[in-house]
């Protein structure tokens, strides 16, 4: 990184009074990006290039790792904006909070590549009318006039809508839509458009943050991302932040339907598992072991969920192990290590720094769980909370061999 802020003739800008806040990578995070890549950057016609991508690390003012967790997004001295939660873009927090004379340096294992795509804006026109300038949302209109919503979306907001282009809707079965569009489907039609739309300005990155919001229908929206796809619910975002007079639009690309509970906070831990349909791995292995009861229980207790392409993860004999009777002490031992007693929200993850499990081994908190990332957090059920993680945490070997 030293040779590159020469080579871009950046070493005056870093050395200002500041304060600044640099996201520095290592020597490793360089040696990930393609040889010819690094290679075309420090030559001298590059040097414009070189100092884009660089200004994209450096942030105006000195923000610490205990703010970064507050912060949907920043405006780095490159002009675009980087998404802060668990991780920064993409980029993992190595080291946070290296005090400096003139700021603050978060060592991450990658380096961020500016995007040349701004999204674009539409400061006055309302969101209808950039829906039908598109020229890709009739249908999403005609159901917005047979459900009475015009008037509405015309309001003064803001609004976020989450809009299917006419391919989504044409993927519906077609006596459903036709049903839809009649005056005998009114009342249900209603319930589907208004689970497409959520009350103020949800961003792309303050989506990515939030991690779940409530949608007019009453019914909450999951934000995740699966396989490098930011999706909301089981829909898949393909353009994202087009900003209108009063609101955004995202364009996905499926119709969500709303569940037939709207309310998912009046459930207990297991049966939000249950009705959410990517943990049925767990779910089987917390009904095998006999900690259905438990975790249906008073509580509250806080689980770190691993989702069924998490256990995926895992090899596959290990899998078979664990719901073989033989594996049964082993299978409670890490359950149990995905379990905290009480309610701990993500916001108060770093503060705790580390909390015993009911398996009675620590994990520990800093961006992550141990090694694995939240992808989806603070899911409120009746007896805890429930985040959302990407890997089967395991706790130390000594402590599974102890029980068999």
């Amino acid at each position: 990184m030293v040779k590159a802020v020469q080579a871009a003739d950046l070493v005056d800008a870093l050395k200002t009074p500041g304060p600044i806040t640099v996201f520095a990578p290592t020597d490793e995070a360089f040696s990930r990006l393609p040889s010819e890549t690094i290679h075309s950057l420090l030559q001298p016609e590059n040097r414009d290039q070189l100092k884009k991508v660089l200004t994209f690390h450096v942030l105006p003012g000195k923000i610490r790792s205990s703010d970064l967790v507050t912060m949907c997004s920043s405006g780095t001295l490159n002009g675009n904006n980087i998404q802060v939660s668990l991780i920064v873009n993409e980029a993992r927090i190595s080291k946070a909070d290296i005090e400096c004379s003139n700021g603050i340096i978060h060592r991450i294992d990658r380096v961020m590549l500016p995007s040349e795509n701004n999204p674009p804006s539409y400061p006055n026109l309302n969101i209808p009318a950039v829906a039908k300038a598109a020229g890709q949302f009739s249908t999403l209109l005609a159901a917005v006039q047979a459900a009475g919503l015009a008037d509405a979306l015309n309001g003064d907001g803001p609004f976020t809508v989450f809009a299917p282009p006419d391919k989504a809707f044409a993927a519906l079965p077609k006596n459903t839509l036709q049903h839809l569009l009649t005056p005998a489907g009114k009342s249900q039609l209603q319930k589907i458009l208004t689970y497409h739309v959520v009350t103020g300005e949800i961003t792309r990155e303050n989506a990515h943050r939030l991690h779940t919001s409530g949608s007019l229908n009453g019914s909450d929206l999951h934000f995740s991302n699966q396989d490098g796809h930011f999706m909301v619910e089981n829909a898949k975002l393909v353009k994202e932040n087009i900003f209108c007079k009063n609101g955004i639009i995202h364009v996905i690309d499926t119709v969500m339907l709303p569940p037939e509970n709207n309310d998912r906070r009046y459930q207990s831990i297991v049966g939000t598992a249950q009705n959410a349909g990517s943990f049925d791995t767990l779910v089987k292995m917390v009904q095998i072991t006999g900690l259905a009861d438990a975790l249906n229980g008073k509580g509250p207790f806080t689980i770190f969920a691993p989702t069924d392409d998490a256990f995926g993860k895992l090899p596959e004999s290990t899998v078979q192990h664990l719901l073989s009777p033989a594996g049964r002490l082993d299978l409670q031992v890490i359950l149990k290590y995905h379990v905290v007693p009480g309610e701990v929200l993500s916001g108060n993850l770093l503060k705790v720094r580390s909390t015993r499990t009911l398996q009675g081994q620590p994990l520990h908190f800093s961006l992550r769980v141990n090694d694995a990332n939240v992808i989806r957090k603070d899911i409120k059920c009746t007896n805890g909370v429930i985040h959302v993680i990407d890997k089967v945490v395991l706790p130390p070997t000594k402590e599974v061999a102890r029980n068999r």
